[in-house]
Formats: structure tokens, sequence, C-alpha cells
């Protein structure tokens, strides 16, 4: 149970920068060293092997005669 928390609750996740600090002690340490609260609002995840919405909307898809359409960023 203790490894799909890692792998899937951000606050679990290590720091891409790094490896031996998760994300929540990160935060924690950016709180006691500015004396603020620090809330995470907002983030996006990305896995190896994906691509996001820009590089689909700059044509990059499996389909050759795609119409030109915005590109809808997969959940």
């Amino acid at each position: 149970m203790e490894k799909f928390y890692e792998e899937n609750c951000l606050y679990e996740q290590h720091f891409i920068k790094d490896e031996g600090v998760t994300v929540k002690e990160l935060v924690d340490q950016a709180i006691a060293k500015l004396g603020e609260n620090i809330a995470i609002r907002r983030f996006s995840r990305f896995k190896v092997g994906e691509m996001d919405g820009a590089a689909s909307s700059a044509g990059a898809t499996d389909e050759p005669d795609a119409p030109d359409a915005p590109a809808v960023p997969s959940a």
C-alpha cells in the first residue's frame, strides 16, 4: 500500500531534483524557512512517453489527415 501512495499521491512522491526528499518534506522545509503557509493549488503530471497538449496541437498525431482542431489534454 505504501508503494501505491508513493507513486500516486503528490505529497508522497519523491522530488525530481532530490530523490531523497518527498514533496511534502520540501513544502515543510519551505514553510519553516519562509515562515508562511504554503499550499499547492495546481500541478501538472507528466509521464515519460506521453505527449502534452502543445505537442499534439503542433501536428504530432497518429492520424495523418487529422483536421486542425485545438488539442484537448487527456486526463
